[in-house]
């Protein structure tokens, strides 16, 4: 084997270097300065002072562009309707509630804490504490490592006096040394907290030694390894609450990995339970607010009869058509007429309860389908002898 000296290799080590920068060239970088011209700032004023326009085509879902105006007052009869049973209802809104909402609207002031369908699925996976965690404990893992070593160490030896045959048996001036190790080890912990290890060491060494037949040499050994704690990390008890490696107070267990997983399943069944309760509140609040407002035609045609007999007998004088009862029919016909229109649009209105039911169900605020009651008489949907009565959500203007 040749074997390079010390002057051979810097003299390397230098023509090197000059051949890179040879190749390379040797010309400055042009690199931004903002003190180049303290007098003239215009090359950079406009970099520094540019705004950045976000791309609004790039971010917006696709239901915006596509919404409509909110509903007026007018007649929900002219409306294209959606008949909508509440097994519809629910299936619905399981199926857009990716986010399990509410009718509080905690998505808005609390979104942290709404539950998601994710979230037993995030718990079961967490690194830190989840089920699939606990039992990559006991997985059997792999290692290896290399340790590289060069030593280069004078000796405190003087040849004087001795034959040059005898003084190279005895010792060099300067020791040299290739040192390497190599450890492979595949290990197993079981339930019980015992470990099996199977472990392969090779060591490599290369030296100048006078009296060594080799100049390098391989030296390796297989080792099996088996322990087993006999009172703290001891039993599969232990192991399965507290975990092969629990700290005091911090256990990771699988059992506790797994109550933790349950634990966001029940809280995931009782958003799911809330989710659906809240959809039928809202889909019979719908009901109701169909029942209210026919309840508030029904009273302003009676009014409206009224007020137009009395205004009759006004005409031909008979007793009856007196002016105060024709002010105050006229006046009751005007009082249902702004009640059915807060029944039509108000707070509590039919509108803004069919708008908590398509928020509960997932459906745009303002399609153009209108909600309205099935024909369908089986399970929670509206009675079928009720069936085409927003025919009669007819206003007068």
């Amino acid at each position: 084997m040749v074997r390079l000296s010390r002057k051979t290799l810097r003299e390397w080590i230098l023509r090197g270097c000059l051949g890179s920068v040879v190749l390379t060239g040797c010309h400055p970088v042009d690199r931004y300065h903002a003190w180049r011209d303290s007098k003239n700032v215009s090359y950079y004023q406009d970099f520094i002072t540019r705004i950045e326009e976000p791309v609004p085509s790039s971010c917006t879902l696709t239901q915006i562009p596509e919404s409509l105006n909110p509903f007026a007052i007018e007649n929900p009869a002219e409306l294209p309707a959606m008949e909508l049973s509440l097994q519809d209802a629910i299936q619905m809104a399981l199926q857009n509630s990716e986010v399990l909402r509410n009718l509080g609207g905690t998505v808005v002031t609390a979104p942290q804490g709404s539950p998601t369908q994710i979230d037993p699925a995030l718990t079961d996976l967490n690194p830190l504490g989840g089920t699939q965690a606990a039992l990559a404990a006991f997985d059997a893992s792999v290692s290896s490592q290399l340790f590289w070593q060069k030593n280069d160490l004078p000796q405190n030896f003087s040849p004087q006096g001795l034959p040059p045959e005898i003084a190279d048996l005895l010792g060099v001036f300067a020791f040299n040394q290739t040192l390497g190790t190599n450890i492979n080890q595949i290990q197993k912990r079981t339930a019980t907290g015992a470990t099996f290890a199977l472990r392969s060491n090779i060591a490599y060494d290369r030296n100048n030694r006078p009296n060594r037949k080799y100049e390098s040499d391989f030296s390796g050994f297989l080792e099996a390894e088996y322990r087993q704690p006999l009172m703290q990390g001891a039993g599969t008890t232990y192991n399965r609450i507290a975990g092969p490696s629990g700290v005091i107070g911090q256990y990771n267990g699988v059992l506790i990995a797994r109550i933790n997983t349950d634990i966001s399943l029940a809280d995931f069944e009782n958003g799911v339970v809330r989710l659906i309760n809240d959809v039928e509140t809202a889909y019979w609040e719908l009901y109701f607010a169909y029942r209210a407002l026919e309840a508030q035609i029904s009273g302003r045609e009676n009014a409206l009869r009224t007020w137009q007999r009395i205004r009759e007998l006004q005409k031909v004088g008979y007793r009856g058509g007196e002016a105060d009862a024709e002010a105050q029919a006229r006046s009751n016909y005007y009082l249902f007429a702004s009640q059915l229109n807060d029944a039509l649009s108000g707070t509590n209105g039919l509108y803004g309860a069919e708008q908590r039911l398509r928020y509960m169900i997932g459906i745009q605020a303002t399609e153009l389908r209108f909600a309205a009651k099935s024909g369908r008489s089986s399970g929670g949907s509206w009675n079928s002898s009720q069936q085409g009565s927003t025919n009669d959500l007819v206003l007068m203007h």
